[in-house]
């Protein structure tokens, strides 16, 4: 749908793989690719590898839609397709999967091939949901999604909802126990009126960080 004045962009980052999810973690799911009202959603999502079908990511959009009455499309790619793929125009929101089973050298550089396909996406006013755990601050790094010095491992300790009032952390019952792969990142870029940590661990370092893209 239209919006009145400039279109404004969103960038999510989610310390969380979705190998092993539970209701909180699946709502803020829901929440971050769902935030984008376009009917059916257009989602382009981005695996590291296609071949995987029993995908537990898309597992959680699809529970997540039909709990809200939502209906979507998802274009499957790898990430070497991303900048070809995005030139077409035809999304509203790009969710990338938890690429870290690659090494931070190889991610650091399909990041920076992605960098500026993905920030003219969000000026146009789309969305951009990234999954990313380890090595996979080096992918959001480069790929200008979160300033990502380092990470930490948080799995079993408490899942904070710092803004619950942010559209990511609205109804999302916490604090919660991190599942496996659960990450916390170690960032330059700390909270404005532009950038919320919506979700902390422990130690009030960010687990999801919602950055609003002018």
């Amino acid at each position: 749908g239209a919006c009145v004045g400039e279109p404004v962009g969103h960038t999510v980052v989610i310390g969380m793989s979705y190998t092993q999810s539970n209701a909180p973690s699946r709502r803020l799911l829901g929440n971050a690719v769902f935030r984008t009202l376009h009917e059916p959603l257009r989602i382009l999502t981005v695996r590291p590898n296609i071949a995987i079908t029993s995908d537990p990511v898309a597992a959680v959009v699809a529970g997540e839609a039909a709990g809200r009455g939502r209906s979507y499309t998802t274009t499957l790619i790898e990430p070497a397709e991303l900048v070809q793929v995005l030139a077409s125009g035809s999304h509203d929101l790009v969710l990338i999967e938890d690429l870290a089973s690659d090494s931070a050298a190889v991610l650091e550089d399909i990041g920076l091939t992605h960098a500026q396909a993905l920030a003219s996406f969000r000026a146009a006013g789309g969305t951009v949901v990234a999954l990313a755990t380890g090595s996979s601050c080096a992918y959001v790094d480069a790929a200008g999604l979160l300033p990502c010095d380092d990470t930490a491992e948080i799995t079993g300790k408490t899942v904070h909802n710092a803004v619950a009032t942010d559209t990511v952390g609205n109804g999302v019952a916490a604090p919660f126990l991190a599942k496996p792969r659960t990450t916390s990142f170690s960032t330059s870029l700390g909270p404005s009126p532009q950038v919320a940590w919506v979700f902390t661990d422990a130690g009030g370092e960010p687990v999801v960080v919602h950055r609003v893209t002018p």
